[in-house]
């Protein structure tokens, strides 16, 4: 009687350890579950401050604010040339004055550039 409660105790005490084990099996499986999905979250998030820190990079570098100078609010340099060209109806207005485009061939333009001319 006595080796059959000892058996009993040792048999609970098993099954007791087999669920706990099992349950922390499967608490750990989550846990890597979870792990993993922050992994790669981190990995987006690197790229991304990556990106972001060339981006100030870019934007702060000073042929960037000049060209956003130029392009955004026309603002030039002490050797900037500025053109005025006629407008549409100045055009029209001059009948004297004939404005011709002659297209030239691709080999030909690569002729004067090889050429100089």
């Amino acid at each position: 009687m006595k080796n059959l409660v000892v058996n009993l105790g040792v048999v609970a005490a098993g099954g007791w350890i087999l669920l706990n084990s099992f349950g922390q099996y499967t608490t750990m499986r989550a846990a890597w579950k979870v792990n993993a999905d922050y992994a790669k979250k981190i990995e987006t998030l690197q790229a991304e401050n990556e990106r972001l820190f060339r981006l100030i990079e870019i934007a702060s570098s000073s042929a960037y604010l000049d060209w956003q100078a130029r392009e955004k609010l026309g603002l030039g340099t002490e050797d900037d040339y500025w053109l005025e060209l006629p407008t549409e109806e100045e055009i029209a207005e001059s009948p004297g004055r004939t404005f011709e485009t002659k297209k030239k061939e691709v080999w030909q333009e690569w002729w004067n550039w090889l050429t100089n001319k």
